[in-house]
């Protein structure tokens, strides 16, 4: 499991990754919304795309393929497998971090391997990383 002086040690990487995570989680709804011909409903996104849950819940945009489920929509691009959870509960947050999903965008994300860092458990390596995110000096 990741060390907390690790974190902190590369914790500019990590403000990168999220940084770079709500860009374009955000960049992808947006298109995706585009694509459906929908305006998204910034209270509350998930009335915009809870329809399309029964009718194109799968289905891809251009090199993205996207999967509605729960309260999020997960992007994986066909070429690099690259994938991110865009979350449809938070308002305009679709980049809302969760630690499982946001370990997965890293590890799938080509930019940024060699990784500064292992990642043996990705949840819980998850959780300590977003909570220093959040609270850096503890």
């Amino acid at each position: 499991m990741i060390q907390k002086n690790d974190i902190i040690k590369h914790m500019a990487f990590f403000r990168k990754c999220e940084m770079d995570y709500k860009t374009l989680a955000e960049r992808l709804i947006k298109v995706l919304a585009s694509q459906l011909k929908v305006e998204i409903d910034f209270e509350l996104p998930l009335r915009t795309f809870k329809p399309f849950y029964t009718t194109t819940q799968v289905g891809q945009m251009h090199e993205w393929y996207y999967f509605f489920h729960g309260h999020h929509c997960l992007f994986k691009n066909g070429i690099t497998q690259q994938k991110i959870e865009a979350s449809l509960v938070n308002g305009k947050n679709f980049g809302t971090l969760d630690p499982l999903f946001f370990m997965e965008y890293i590890l799938s994300t080509e930019e940024y391997h060699p990784l500064p860092v292992s990642i043996s458990e990705p949840y819980q390596d998850g959780i300590k990383i977003i909570e220093s995110i959040r609270s850096p000096s503890k």
